[in-house]
């Protein structure tokens, strides 16, 4: 889902390569198919309403940004005026685009339901397309009753689908020259412009929802060695096979991005997005078992101020032999029906799949500083007490050792292989092109809890340092955190997830998303808020949440974005994060407490208030307030006093704030759709998961008040403490300077008398001195 998946180097040397055979034979094939020929056969006779300007879509979004370094930096053109969480400074574009409604023949294996956009008109240059709008086909009633399908009926069902881009008379156009990105298809609002962190965070709806419906990317694309340039289109479609369809509860988003790859200037060619859905109701939909499908992500640290950074990749070297593995649990029971992988085949060799942990495998000596930074292959190897192959570059020889040890520990029974994924690409006019991976599966049934074990290997000689390459540079909070966390020659970022379609145990689809690491037990099995807050400060977290996770960074965080609501509402995950909004909030915050604490310290120093005061008192409680009568003369007034009373009292108040906050917004939120929550909240206990089990509460619970309660008390009492000396010392230095005053005075009046009785004795002095005048004189 970044930049490498679509630039590719053009030093590779063979048409396909295909690296390395499968550890252990496979005896199962998936019934999942692709639709052979989806424009001509499957689609039938369709009846298309009016065009409709694209912006009257649900909360649509449409921006083009002209390159690499324009997308990464959100300085793009947004085709939709009034769009009101792009960015502020954001320019608008006059074009147009429309967006038209498609319905094909109700036939027995339901109704073919079709959406364009466009036209978009490109020219190359490695540009982006990015939109986004909820209610896709608008099966919730957004575009008429014509074709609302929720309300009427609780859920429908969806057989197959077809994505991808196709010219103006309905062609599918193949990579080269337009590249899919990604597209997304979720319930809710998904991970769009749409979807609302501090909703999700504050209210637990609108969540970021990483759960997808199905999902298409660039290496999407068959290979096929007769027509490489265009075969392989067929995989923009499946069938999901007779008797299964993938259930939905609630509308259906789509997120999507898609490039132009030719070399800027090109040509220009017109063209449009065009998405799919075969749906059954009614009986039909009840007839077909569920599938669900969860989609396992490689752990990755998040960046605050770039695009790019925001695609959970993780970097590694681009042509040494590099190694990564990372666990988890499967939230739900099933048995598997159709895997994908997604990697970015410029620098892949290979990626498994096994139910087991890395122990199992013989990978327990292997020790990953960051959760989302691999090893050099080399340093693993001597690790494992093994001899590295060959010098790097060494083309996947060393990464071959440890495919050894992963198949003598699955041949001894140790581990289960469930997948192989074997790196595939094309050369075309000079270029080398992502193709889907050469895809092998076993057969697998799974609990809830079952822990499962990826590990993804990478490495091309052909490829440059790229270390100029846009998106490896960023500004995350895990580089303060946990810094120099990625070696500077890891600079190709890739890619290892897994799309896990199964077959549910009860008659729900559920659509979830989970984020890997070394440890099973260090993330939910379903990616929930407390997930996501620490991945935002720590990178994907090495263990389970801490004490000061729970009690501390917790509540901090749940305040901060309460704020953040309040103040910045149009923010979203992927949308550019409102720094200045929060940097000027964190001013006023403290600047109000000093405000606060300095008219406290205004009112202890004015006798008049200390008056008013005492009358109040009187008249309350029927006594006075004693400030400071039992103080000795001598007080010294401590250093630092009024910088630890503000500090104290700023804390508390924070504290208090934060716990309040904890105690209100729900405790138990996972980044899925509504529907996704209830039915994990319903499955409660039967759920065999270690670390984020639901447990139906909200942020208040006997362990968060027992350890919350004496913390804001202690820090009360520190600030209780601090203002209550620096009373005394005010009043100490009040008297003091009473009796300052009352001493200079004093010696002034001394001083003043001892001028007089000088001037006394001066005068008597010259009286006796002065000589006898006669009374002649007289």
């Amino acid at each position: 889902m970044c930049w490498f998946a679509k630039t590719c180097s053009t030093m590779c040397s063979s048409i396909l390569l295909a690296i390395f055979p499968s550890a252990v034979a496979v005896t199962h094939a998936p019934p999942v198919t692709n639709f052979v020929d989806f424009a001509a056969s499957e689609l039938g006779d369709i009846k298309c309403g009016p065009e409709q300007d694209y912006e009257s879509l649900m909360d649509a979004h449409l921006i083009h940004y002209t390159s690499d370094e324009k997308y990464d930096k959100f300085d793009g053109y947004d085709l939709v005026k009034d769009y009101a969480k792009r960015p502020r400074d954001m320019a608008s574009s006059d074009e147009k685009p429309k967006t038209v409604r498609c319905v094909g023949e109700d036939k027995e294996e339901g109704t073919w339901h079709v959406q364009r956009i466009g036209p978009f008109r490109s020219t190359g240059g490695n540009d982006w397309w990015q939109f986004a709008w909820l209610d896709m086909f608008g099966f919730d009633g957004s575009l008429g009753n014509e074709y609302q399908i929720l309300g009427a009926e609780e859920s429908y069902g969806m057989t197959g689908h077809w994505t991808g881009p196709i010219t103006s008379d309905g062609k599918p156009i193949p990579l080269p020259p337009l590249h899919i990105h990604h597209i997304h298809l979720t319930q809710g609002a998904g991970l769009s412009w749409s979807s609302d962190f501090l909703d999700c965070s504050i209210d637990g709806k609108n969540c970021p929802d990483g759960g997808m419906i199905y999902a298409h990317h660039g290496d999407k694309q068959k290979l096929d060695k007769d027509d490489p340039r265009l075969l392989g289109l067929h995989a923009f479609g499946e069938d999901y096979g007779q008797g299964w369809a993938k259930k939905l509860y609630e509308p259906i988003s789509c997120t999507g991005e898609i490039n132009d790859l030719r070399p800027a200037g090109s040509p220009e060619i017109e063209w449009w997005y065009q998405s799919a859905v075969r749906i059954v109701r009614g009986k039909k939909n009840k007839d077909v078992a569920p599938l669900s499908m969860h989609y396992l992500y490689n752990p990755f640290e998040i960046g605050i101020n770039t695009q790019f950074s925001r695609f959970g990749c993780y970097r590694v070297h681009p042509s040494h032999d590099t190694v990564h593995v990372y666990t988890g649990r499967m939230p739900y029971g099933g048995e598997l029906i159709h895997p994908d992988a997604h990697m970015h085949m410029s620098a892949a060799q290979q990626m498994y799949l096994f139910s087991g942990s890395p122990e199992d495998l013989g990978l327990g000596a292997l020790a990953f500083d960051y959760t989302w930074v691999p090893l050099n292959t080399v340093e693993a190897l001597r690790a494992m007490g093994l001899t590295p192959a060959a010098s790097e570059p060494a083309g996947g020889a060393n990464n071959q050792k440890i495919v050894d040890v992963l198949s003598r520990s699955v041949s001894e029974g140790r581990a289960y292989q469930v997948c192989h994924a074997k790196a595939n690409r094309v050369k075309l006019d000079g270029r080398s092109w992502d193709r889907a991976s050469s895809l092998e599966c076993n057969p697998w049934s799974f609990e809830s809890g079952t822990q499962y074990t990826s590990v993804a290997f990478n490495g091309n000689p052909d490829l440059p340092d790229m270390r100029d390459a846009p998106g490896i540079y960023y500004n995350a909070i895990s580089q303060l955190t946990r810094p120099s966390s990625i070696p500077k020659e890891f600079t190709f970022t890739q890619h290892a997830h897994w799309f896990l379609t199964y077959a549910s145990t009860d008659q729900y689809s559920k659509y979830t998303w989970a984020l890997g690491s070394q440890d099973p037990d260090a993330i939910t099995p379903i990616v929930s808020k407390a997930d996501l807050y620490r991945l935002l400060v720590w990178g994907t977290p090495r263990h389970g949440p801490t004490f000061f996770d729970t009690f501390v960074l917790f509540p901090l965080l749940n305040l901060a974005l309460a704020l953040l609501k309040l103040f910045h509402p149009t923010f979203t995950w992927f949308s550019p994060w409102p720094l200045r909004t929060a940097f000027w909030l964190i001013v006023a915050l403290f600047v109000a407490m000093l405000a606060a604490f300095y008219a406290f310290l205004w009112a202890i120093r004015n006798p008049t208030v200390n008056l008013a005061v005492n009358r109040l008192s009187l008249n309350t409680i029927g006594k006075r307030i004693s400030l400071g009568a039992d103080l000795p003369d001598k007080t010294h007034y401590p250093i630092g006093l009024e910088i630890m009373s503000y500090l104290s009292l700023a804390a508390t108040c924070i504290a208090v704030f934060a716990a309040a906050v904890t105690i209100i917004v729900p405790g138990d939120i996972y980044l899925v759709s509504d529907f996704g929550q209830e039915l994990i909240q319903e499955a409660g206990e039967e759920l065999n998961w270690s670390t984020g089990k639901p447990s139906g509460r909200y942020g208040v619970n006997a362990s968060f008040v027992l350890v919350a309660l004496p913390m804001i008390l202690g820090l009360g009492a520190v600030a209780f403490w601090c203002l209550r000396n620096t009373i005394r010392a005010e009043v100490a230095r009040r008297r003091l300077s009473e009796r300052i005053h009352a001493a200079m005075a004093f010696k002034s009046l001394r001083d003043l008398i001892g001028a007089i009785e000088e001037e006394d004795e001066e005068m008597e002095e010259s009286i006796e001195c002065a000589p006898m005048l006669s009374s002649k004189d007289v």
